[in-house]
């Protein structure tokens, strides 16, 4: 929109530390690094932040088990005279068997992203409920319902929506 080249070059350092293993009550790992993205054409500046990783379970239970998960990235625009931005993600889902072959979550995430260069901001809410029916290891139906609120400051850009999934899956 704005004529310039969004081409770009960038690079992510990340140090961190696996620990736990399957039948541990906690387990995961996390990283902390630096991004930076900067773009070929000089009418637009660099993006850099800090980087936060993380996945972690905590088994309550055997019946019961907690997911932390944190992500983060610079991303690209294609908003004029954007710059790109810093997006994080986090998420914190239950899991609970309640019979061995039916297994219910519930999750709540959050995604923003601050772009540079423009003072656009984005966030986005997402709440979901499931439920998962495992025929055999390979065949498992589920159902999940999620509702999306997005908000940003850009005019006209927020909304709300949502979404029933039925599904089957087959692995082999």
């Amino acid at each position: 929109g704005d004529g310039i080249t969004r081409d770009s070059i960038g690079e992510r350092f990340r140090f961190g530390v696996a620990f736990g293993s399957a039948s541990e009550y906690l387990r995961g790992e996390v990283s902390l690094g630096w991004g930076q993205q900067r773009p070929d054409d000089s009418r637009l500046g660099g993006v850099s932040g800090l980087l936060l990783d993380a996945n972690l379970a905590y088994r309550m239970s055997a019946l019961t088990t907690f997911l932390l998960t944190a992500n983060s990235d610079i991303v690209e625009s294609f908003a004029p005279n954007a710059n790109g931005g810093v997006e994080r993600q986090f998420s914190l889902e239950a899991r609970h068997a309640f019979k061995r072959h039916i297994i219910g979550s519930a999750a709540t995430r959050l995604r923003t992203t601050e772009f540079d260069g423009t003072g656009l901001k984005e966030r986005e809410y997402v709440n979901e409920l499931g439920v998962e029916y495992f025929f055999n290891r390979e065949v498992t139906l589920f159902g999940r319902y999620a509702r999306t609120v997005f908000d940003t400051n850009a005019p006209g850009g927020d909304y709300t929506s949502d979404a029933v999934r039925i599904g089957m899956r087959i692995r082999k």
